[in-house]
């Protein structure tokens, strides 16, 4: 399944969410490199120094990871609100 998170802040400035950061192994070559959740939201299409062209799909971990930071950003907003 595709990663499909919406993030959304009332602070001012980059949200926690977006500087997340995966680790990402291409299912070719196996190279290992990391990828900021911002960016793979914006596009989940990465291409490995191999050349192999792939869409990055979300497992149990990073959804449970992306689900936490939004939390998080959630209530760091409620914080700032007052």
């Amino acid at each position: 399944m595709p990663i499909k998170i919406s993030f959304t802040s009332q602070r001012s400035g980059p949200s926690l969410s977006d500087s997340v950061s995966f680790p990402i192994k291409c299912p070719k070559c196996s190279d290992q490199t990391t990828q900021r959740l911002a960016d793979l939201k914006s596009d989940p299409i990465l291409t490995c120094s191999c050349g192999y062209r792939f869409k990055v799909e979300t497992g149990g971990s990073a959804a449970k990871v992306a689900n936490e930071v939004k939390e998080l950003d959630r209530l760091l907003d409620n914080m700032f609100k007052h």
